[in-house]
């Protein structure tokens, strides 16, 4: 498969759309672009950011299917430790499914660094499955109740296979 394949372009797209929303400072125009697929409308739980990052809480997100949300399932972000995300998808290419297992860490500067690691990460549609990596870095501010990231640092996602053909694709990401 060529760089300039359609379906890879597709499968690029595909990934970024999924990991934008979570990463983005600016959650509600992060997942446009070249898909369908939105999270905008997406129900946002109600986050104390600084027991979170000091370990006295942990989250737990239900998320259902809705105009502007197409995403539908159950995580549960944990600091440090990982945690498995699993969703079914709509409004997303040749997608049905995303699974992955993440790691959220944290490394305390002046503020904050956050990033968040996915590996094991698979698409899954009828024309079978996407395998996928990535990481993406943000600066915080915990103190801010309503969204705690004050800069997107950038990250990186790694392709590995698209529907069993293996593949070596990495991208750089920065979102706004």
């Amino acid at each position: 498969m060529a760089a300039e394949d359609p379906q890879i372009e597709a499968v690029k797209q595909s990934v970024k759309a999924l990991i934008a929303p979570i990463l983005s400072k600016n959650l509600d125009k992060s997942a446009k672009g070249k898909t369908a697929f939105s999270l905008e409308k997406c129900e946002r739980p109600k986050v104390n950011w600084k027991e979170f990052f000091t370990f006295q809480s942990e989250l737990q997100m239900n998320v259902k299917f809705s105009s502007g949300c197409d995403i539908e399932g159950t995580i549960s972000p944990k600091l440090i430790r990982p945690f498995p995300a699993s969703f079914k998808v709509r409004n997303l290419s040749d997608f049905k499914q995303m699974d992955s297992t993440n790691q959220i860490t944290a490394t305390f500067e002046s503020q904050p660094i956050v990033t968040l690691d996915i590996s094991e990460g698979t698409l899954t549609g009828p024309k079978g499955k996407v395998r996928f990596e990535g990481d993406y870095r943000v600066q915080v501010d915990p103190m801010k109740k309503d969204n705690p990231i004050q800069k997107n640092l950038g990250g990186e996602i790694r392709i590995k296979e698209i529907f069993g053909k293996k593949v070596s694709i990495k991208e750089k990401i920065y979102l706004k």
